[in-house]
């Protein structure tokens, strides 16, 4: 019982030093602003950013080619912008757009004519390839009323008695109407899965890759107040209080639980954030306790490796620098991991245990 009481005491005072040191305090609010307002931010716009970037100006104002224009922009794989020709123009100079589809007067009267020739103009910058891609998510859109016109204009060339003659419009509900029929489904299937070979409802977004790169920040952002924390814990042993409060009975343990328990209630609101954000804005709803038990267990983590740090450096200014740079050494690793495969073929296996990658690798296994 004297064991449990000495760590509760402990965790008590340590606590109530840190929110009163001005530095731990300060970086615990940029922490938890950064969390709530910078993730959301980055969290609200990763759909837009992991979309290809395209500018589309519709020169009809038929509901058909409206139509059209909002058929691109519920597509997952494309981001459209809107504007004037000189808008979009800077934008493709500036790289914000990779290409402008640009909608001919009568863009769909020609379309309901069969015809699919000089429909788009496509603007582009030299020798960008994307904009051939672009153009063929483009005319996907535009295949079944081509289609659909032009198998009709061959129905009605069909000898009468061979044919029940359909009206336009009746052939056209007729065909919608075979839509999504089993016989008529030719819709392709393809199986999402993991590295494990298990199922997955769909595939990888690339608007991961940006959540990854926030939650390296926030794994920096996580250990700098570990950092902060754990400076005030080395201040007490350069003048000599730990020394004297060991003197009343405080064993090792109890100091060092106590340190390190008052590190994870300090943490829980970062963390807490930090788990809601992500997993809100990814649809993980579900994993978020999960998500804030990986936040928390980092940070303690952190908070033992700068605790241990403060034991066996002797100078506070020595402390500073060593943790200074355990903090970038660390985040370097963490980013070297997010960029493995793309800018490099393999890394070193112990990059791979540095706990800022460690904790990237299950931030990734949750969000996907």
């Amino acid at each position: 019982m004297r064991m449990l009481s000495d760590i509760a005491v402990q965790t008590s005072l340590r606590l109530k030093l840190l929110f009163k040191d001005r530095v731990t305090a300060a970086v615990l609010v940029i922490a938890s602003a950064f969390f709530l307002f910078g993730m959301e931010g980055l969290n609200s716009g990763a759909e837009e950013r992991s979309s290809i970037p395209v500018g589309v100006l519709s020169r009809d104002d038929s509901p058909g080619a409206a139509e059209f224009v909002r058929r691109l922009g519920e597509l997952e794989s494309l981001y459209v912008i809107s504007g004037s020709f000189e808008e979009l123009e800077r934008a493709l100079e500036d790289g914000y757009v990779r290409c402008i589809l640009e909608l001919r007067e009568d863009f769909a009267e020609r379309i309901a004519d069969g015809k699919y020739r000089n429909l788009i103009n496509v603007y582009s910058v030299e020798g960008d390839n994307v904009a051939t891609v672009i153009a063929d998510i483009a005319a996907g859109e535009m295949m079944y009323e081509i289609c659909l016109a032009q198998c009709y204009e061959a129905y009605g060339e069909l000898p009468e008695g061979e044919r029940r003659k359909y009206t336009k419009d009746e052939y056209e509900a007729y065909a919608a109407s075979l839509i999504g029929a089993e016989n008529f489904d030719f819709a392709f299937r393809f199986r999402f899965v993991d590295s494990a070979g298990r199922e997955r409802g769909t595939g990888i977004q690339n608007s991961v890759f940006y959540r990854q790169a926030a939650a390296v920040v926030g794994s920096m952002l996580l250990a700098l107040v570990q950092f902060a924390a754990m400076a005030g814990v080395h201040f007490e042993k350069q003048q000599g209080i730990l020394a004297r409060r060991k003197l009343t009975g405080l064993s090792r343990t109890a100091e060092a639980a106590g340190n390190l328990i008052a590190a994870g209630v300090l943490s829980a609101g970062m963390s807490s954030i930090f788990a809601w954000c992500a997993c809100s804005a990814a649809g993980k709803r579900e994993n978020i306790f999960s998500m804030l038990w990986t936040t928390l267990l980092f940070s303690i983590i952190m908070a033992l490796i700068y605790y241990i740090l403060a034991a066996v450096v002797p100078d506070l200014l020595v402390f500073q620098a060593a943790g200074a740079l355990l903090l970038l050494g660390a985040g370097v690793c963490g980013f070297l991991s997010l960029v493995e495969g793309v800018m490099f073929r393999e890394l070193p296996g112990w990059v791979r245990w540095v706990p800022n990658s460690v904790f990237l690798r299950k931030f990734t296994e949750l969000m996907l």
